[in-house]
C-alpha cells in the first residue's frame, strides 16, 4: 500500500542542524578514523572503501563536514543503477516500459551518533534532492527515473518513509524523481559545494 503524503521544503528543514555545515566530495585529507554512526558496516565503508570507490566512479561519496573540515558529521553514496518494472506498484509503473528503468541509489547514510537527530538527515536528503536535480538538468547527461534507497533497518525506513519514500520491499525504498523536482521547485540550493 503506497504511503501518499504531502512533503515539503519546510518539513525537510523544519529541524535546523546546529552547526555550520557544508558538503564535500570526499578526499584524501577527509576525517574519517572517529567517525561512528552506530551502524558497523557503514563506519567500515566509510573508513576503508568510500574514497577508493569514489575515484573508481563505483560510488560517488559526499560528506557533511564542518567549516574546516576537522569534522565529518555524516556522509552519503550515490550511483546510478536500474530497477524492473515489475517491482514498483501499478501507481508508478504506468506508461513504463518492460525493461529495466535506470535510477540513481543511495547506497549508503550515516550520521555520526554525537550528532543524531538534530536535523542533520533532512539537511543531507535535501543535498540529496539538490544533487538529483542538478543531474536531471545536466546537459547531455544520463536519465533516470527514480531516486532509490538501499536502507538498512527500520529506523532508517521510517526516516525516509517521512520523507514520501514508498517502501517497495524489506529496507527498499522509491522517490520518482519528477516529485524531488516538483518539492526543489526552481530553487537553486547548491552552491560551491554548499547548501545554500
Amino acid at each position: 500500500r503506497l504511503l501518499k503524503r504531502r512533503v515539503s521544503v519546510a518539513l525537510i528543514t523544519r529541524k535546523v542542524f546546529p552547526m555550520n555545515v557544508k558538503f564535500v566530495r570526499i578526499h584524501k585529507d577527509t576525517e574519517r578514523s572517529k567517525f561512528d554512526c552506530g551502524i558497523p558496516v557503514l563506519n567500515e565503508y566509510f573508513k576503508k572503501h568510500a574514497r577508493q570507490n569514489d575515484r573508481l566512479n563505483i560510488a560517488n561519496c559526499f560528506v557533511a563536514v564542518s567549516e574546516d573540515e576537522a569534522i565529518s558529521y555524516g556522509y552519503y553514496t550515490l550511483s546510478m543503477g536500474s530497477i524492473g518494472k515489475d517491482t514498483l506498484p501499478i501507481s508508478l509503473s504506468k506508461r513504463l516500459p518492460n525493461y529495466p528503468i535506470p535510477v540513481i541509489r543511495i547506497g549508503k547514510l550515516g550520521i555520526d551518533k554525537a550528532y543524531q537527530g538534530k536535523g542533520l538527515g533532512g539537511l543531507m536528503l535535501m543535498h540529496i534532492f539538490s544533487n538529483v536535480v542538478s543531474f536531471q538538468k545536466g546537459h547531455g547527461g544520463p536519465a533516470f527515473k527514480f531516486l532509490v534507497v538501499d536502507s538498512k533497518n527500520e529506523d532508517s525506513n521510517r526516516f525516509y518513509l517521512k520523507y514520501g519514500f514508498t517502501l517497495l520491499d524489506e529496507n527498499f525504498l522509491v522517490l520518482p524523481v519528477e516529485t524531488i523536482v516538483k518539492l526543489m521547485g526552481a530553487k537553486t540550493v547548491i552552491k560551491n559545494n554548499e547548501l545554500a
